[in-house]
């Protein structure tokens, strides 16, 4: 072919064209990839998140019923409801004796000396 009036060939100029368009349709291509990998990425991240927020409740959960478990056999309790109760009683029984004298006839002393 004849040239462009720069020296170089038409078919020359055509290829670098052609070649830059095949390029950019990758680019465009591999751009596209990312922006659903970066979404699926997002995606799992968050999974992740919700699983690990789960699996801390459960293991909060766990640890607290292994310790209200540990209580109840501890207070000879039958059922997961009672250390409540049993610690409402002895908040009562603590108040009521802070109200009476009852604290004041202990000898401290000999209970911490």
């Amino acid at each position: 072919r004849a040239c462009n009036g720069s020296g170089v060939p038409i078919s020359a100029l055509d290829c670098i064209v052609a070649e830059s368009k095949r390029l950019a349709r990758e680019e465009e291509s591999a751009e596209e990839r990312l922006l659903r990998a970066q979404q699926e990425a997002l995606r799992t991240q968050h999974e992740a998140q919700e699983a690990l927020a789960t699996l801390t409740r459960l293991h909060r959960q766990r640890q607290h019923l292994t310790i209200r478990g540990n209580e109840m056999i501890r207070r000879g309790l039958v059922s997961l409801d009672e250390p409540e109760e049993a610690d409402r009683l002895e908040s009562e029984a603590v108040v009521e004796a802070q109200g009476s004298d009852v604290l004041d006839t202990i000898d401290w002393n000999a209970v911490f000396g």
